[in-house]
């Protein structure tokens, strides 16, 4: 393969030309051409660039494609292969904070530098306008789930031999070591809520969030042939979730079914529900939806989780206790179940995280409390 440097004497720089690979599709000749080059040696020495390239196999043609058609197309295909729930953030985050501010781009103009600029400029104003409709910074750790998406968006490019490499490997982006926003409840604040609950419609549905640490999408998902009374346990198969307005049903968030052991005053909960339920279907008469969940509205239809979401933060204002998200009852069992001496492994799996590593740096700040004991413990046995 051979190329050839030329100078253009209309824009008084050089260029060079290099015959490359046929059109796979038509067969025919292709002449790669790259301008703008200020001196012959730059061409030059861009030219030797590409032809070693070429020798060893390894050049890619850099892409005209605009990020924005890129990152669209990578967003359709993300919708086949995963969960609507995951395909719907991605393109949340690609079109909201990514397309709007580099998609005019072409995907060989992006390097990490354009990266580290969308990065700075997403800490300092990709935030919602305030009140007086100035924008305000975006936190550390949504820059950080955006840079992981376009990462991985990139990644698939370098695969595809779209691009020769990833420009997101090289950006600097916030490495944020703490913890997510997590507020849990102690004993005795779980305690009061519970007992404030004790005449509400969905007093069992609040039980088994703090007694067993389900999301909030599993909790929605439950059906009654889920719950074994005879063992006493929940399988938790499924989840329901809102996208872009919608609920819809999935597998839980590990991709893998779970089995959680019950105590008896959570069966006893969904035992009393179970009563309540069917007396709200003799209620209904023939306009009962029987939908074979545990959760549902009086109506017999599925609960929505937003429903949920809105009925726990009005209950929680009510109990006068510290504000905390329904999530944080998860939080609250792990971290109270983690203090209390249960190991880390049977908790992982309570709350179906993939590995015992995810439960451990969540919440790690209960670690150093159980790392003290079993020293103690550990010396009273050696030591007596």
């Amino acid at each position: 393969m051979r190329g050839s440097v030329k100078k253009d004497t209309d824009r008084g720089t050089w260029y060079f030309v290099i015959d490359v690979a046929p059109d796979g599709a038509s067969g025919k000749r292709r002449r790669l051409r790259r301008r703008g080059f200020p001196t012959r040696k730059s061409a030059e020495d861009a030219l030797k660039f590409v032809l070693a390239e070429s020798r060893d196999g390894d050049y890619i043609e850099p892409s005209s494609q605009p990020v924005r058609a890129y990152l669209e197309n990578w967003l359709s295909g993300v919708a086949v292969g995963h969960k609507p729930s995951t395909a719907a953030m991605y393109a949340h985050k690609m079109r909201r904070y990514v397309i709007p501010r580099i998609g005019a781009m072409r995907l060989r103009q992006l390097d990490s530098a354009a990266l580290d600029a969308l990065y700075a400029d997403l800490r300092t104003s990709g935030g919602r306008p305030d009140k007086a409709g100035e924008p305000t910074p975006l936190s550390e750790q949504t820059v950080a789930v955006v840079h992981r998406i376009l990462h991985r968006a990139l990644r698939d490019a370098v695969r595809r031999r779209i691009i020769r490499s990833n420009p997101a490997t090289d950006a600097v982006v916030p490495r944020s070591t703490a913890n997510r926003e997590m507020n849990v409840w102690t004993t005795p604040d779980l305690r009061r809520f519970l007992e404030h609950v004790e005449e509400d419609r969905l007093h069992a549905l609040w039980v088994v969030a703090a007694t067993t640490g389900m999301r909030r999408g599993e909790l929605c998902g439950l059906m009654w042939h889920d719950v074994n009374f005879e063992i006493g346990s929940l399988a938790v198969r499924r989840a329901r979730v809102p996208v872009a307005g919608r609920v819809t049903e999935g597998t839980p968030k590990s991709d893998r079914a779970r089995v959680i052991a019950c105590a008896p005053a959570t069966l006893s909960a969904l035992r009393t529900h179970r009563k309540r339920q069917l007396e709200e279907r003799l209620a209904w008469g023939a306009a009962w939806q029987d939908s074979g969940y545990v959760f549902t509205q009086t109506s017999g239809a599925p609960i929505r989780p937003d429903a949920v979401t809105r009925q726990f933060e009005a209950l929680v204002t009510s109990a006068s206790l510290p504000r905390i998200r329904l999530h944080d009852l998860r939080h609250t069992h792990a971290t109270l179940g983690l203090a209390a001496g249960i190991p880390a492994k049977v908790m992982s799996e309570r709350l179906g995280h993939a590995k015992v590593g995810i439960t451990l740096d969540l919440y790690s700040h209960v670690v150093p409390g159980m790392q003290e004991e079993a020293a103690a413990k550990l010396e009273a046995l050696i030591f007596g």
